[in-house]
């Protein structure tokens, strides 16, 4: 298992369905479209998996799932999420071929401002390991409070 982590700007993409909400909605929110991290994954024998958790507290024990990608989902999900809290992600991708599997994981925490619009990888190389990019849609930038926690491993399951 390889870790890395780094947060990055990533490419403008076009936009994607309306949000669905994970946040409270009596509570202010922000939007996140979190984007699938990984190129490789369709053909015979091969497959991945790649899936992004809230970490209620930073606790593994207590993950509310936020999105999950196969090789023929779409390439990205809009949600809601809370705004003035922090928040910290878990995301893990499992790759699968003939003969061996990788498994990369990395989590961050960040402050999400309401209304702001923000968009979430985690990058994946079956060869390079995994880094999160995130950033501001509107300022290009990542949120200056950003921080990576690559040694906060969660169980899959």
């Amino acid at each position: 298992m390889r870790k890395a982590f780094a947060i990055g700007l990533t490419a403008l993409l076009a936009g994607a369905a309306p949000p669905q909400s994970v946040a409270d909605s009596a509570t202010e929110q922000a939007t996140m479209t979190i984007r699938k991290g990984y190129d490789r994954g369709v053909g015979l024998g091969r497959a991945s998996y790649q899936a992004y958790f809230e970490l209620r507290e930073g606790n593994c024990k207590k993950k509310k799932k936020l999105a999950d990608f196969t090789w023929i989902d779409k390439n990205s999900k809009n949600i809601n999420i809370t705004a003035g809290n922090p928040l910290t992600v878990w995301a893990y991708t499992d790759h699968f071929t003939t003969g061996y599997r990788t498994l990369c994981q990395s989590a961050l925490t960040f402050t999400p401002e309401k209304g702001r619009r923000y968009e979430l990888k985690l990058v994946t190389a079956v060869d390079s390991g995994c880094h999160f990019e995130l950033r501001d849609v509107d300022t290009q930038l990542s949120p200056a409070d950003a921080t990576g926690n690559p040694d906060l491993l969660c169980r899959k399951h």
